[in-house]
């Protein structure tokens, strides 16, 4: 991983980023075979068919004691969502077993000349302590491994943005989880300019976003909301997007959007473009117009392209302009990086907060805030650091400990090499 150095500015320490990205954001948390566990079954309850009785732990106890000593750490980490201390879980496990299976068959062949159990006693034993431990291992797989991936808190996320509807995969669950994101979650750089990295995992945004009651940008929101999409069942693709907002120069793609499938119809997602961006989604038709509030969105083609705009949004009427070609989560390290550590990117510039809602639209950008209405667009000045955290808090539902200060990171571009 390269860290961010002066001199490692500009296009090159992005694409050298992005190749290291290439390996790191891969590395998942991949479950192990499912062989592997029918290996461990079959192997422990071997030796204790052949272990005498007098030499192991009758299953009375053993039973609970396993599944207290096994299950209930992974039950608790399954409940903080902490996937790396499953990972641990199992390392220890796996030596716990190896252990016992190399002095099971030691004390095997130091015992068997003096054992007297008869063949029926011996294999009705092993059988019993064979059943114990498959019993206990299933469980252990179903927790640690077939649920490894359910480290996602669907639950705290529906609390997070008050949302208390159905969650049937379909087009009206969609527009109401969509919108309870939207108006509940506001788009922040804060971070960055607290000198902090973005990271994109879901175990991170689920601390920031849900536990921590933050906010985000476009990288995070999307990525948060795909999961949530996806354990309720909805097909997504991630997409990526050019924006636009009044430029006519083609922009990297540095945003992120969804498309979602629901009641046989595709949609445009996307919780993560701020105080101008969408409340609900709108589906995927080139024409396609949705109002709302006092805004209205719109999609067209562009050749390959699909572009949304607002016409009431001041900055520019295009939005962003995209492709339905799908995205993998590691295609948004590296515009993830550049957005977050770039001397002239906006995120790294100045601080912005955003949060849009039925009737208004609320963006905070420096010490300028914006409050737009159908009625016309009003601003105020921020005037110190304290009134400045008395908006995050009233306005954006944002709490940060009293002397917090957000600092631009602005680096200036190393002078231009003379020949």
């Amino acid at each position: 991983m390269f860290e961010h150095r002066k001199e490692d500015e500009g296009l090159g320490a992005f694409v050298l980023y992005g190749d290291a990205m290439s390996n790191e954001a891969q590395r998942v948390d991949k479950p192990e075979p499912r062989w592997q566990a029918l290996i461990a079954f079959v192997a422990v309850g071997g030796i204790y068919l052949a272990l005498p009785a007098s030499l192991i732990v009758g299953p009375t106890w053993l039973l609970p004691t396993l599944i207290a000593v096994l299950l209930v750490p992974t039950v608790a980490s399954h409940r903080m969502g902490r996937r790396s201390l499953n990972r641990v879980l199992g390392i220890v496990i796996s030596s716990i077993i190896t252990v016992a299976l190399i002095g099971s068959v030691i004390l095997l062949v130091r015992a068997l000349p003096s054992h007297k159990e008869g063949p029926l006693e011996l294999l009705r034993s092993g059988a019993e302590l064979w059943l114990t431990n498959v019993i206990v291992f299933a469980l252990w797989y179903w927790r640690l491994i077939v649920k490894a991936n359910d480290a996602f808190d669907l639950d705290a996320y529906l609390a997070r943005i008050e949302y208390r509807g159905d969650r049937q995969a379909s087009a009206d669950t969609l527009r109401a989880v969509h919108r309870a994101h939207a108006i509940h979650i506001p788009f922040e750089n804060l971070d960055i300019l607290l000198g902090k990295p973005i990271k994109l995992d879901i175990e991170t945004l689920q601390a920031k976003i849900v536990r921590d009651r933050r906010g985000g940008y476009c990288f995070e929101q999307n990525a948060l909301i795909a999961a949530v999409l996806e354990e309720m069942r909805f097909p997504v693709t991630r997409l990526a997007a050019r924006v636009r907002l009044g430029s006519d120069q083609v922009r990297p793609r540095t945003h992120m959007a969804l498309k979602v499938e629901a009641d046989g119809v595709s949609w445009l997602a996307d919780v993560g473009f701020g105080g101008w961006g969408l409340l609900d989604p709108i589906q995927l038709i080139e024409g396609e117009e949705s109002q709302q509030g006092a805004w209205s969105f719109r999609l067209r083609r562009e050749g390959n392209d699909w572009i949304l705009s607002c016409p009431q949004c001041p900055v520019g009427a295009d939005q962003y302009a995209f492709t339905l070609e799908p995205q993998l989560p590691v295609d948004y390290e590296p515009p993830n990086y550049f957005c977050s550590t770039y001397p002239q990117s906006p995120f790294v510039q100045k601080l912005t907060v955003q949060l849009p809602s039925e009737n208004e639209r609320i963006i905070l950008r420096g010490n300028e805030l914006t409050i737009a209405t159908a009625d016309g667009i009003r601003t105020e000045t921020i005037e110190d650091d304290g009134e400045l955290l008395s908006a995050l808090r009233d306005r954006f539902g944002l709490a940060f400990p009293e002397g917090t200060r957000f600092r631009s990171r602005v680096i200036p571009d190393p002078l231009p090499i003379r020949s």
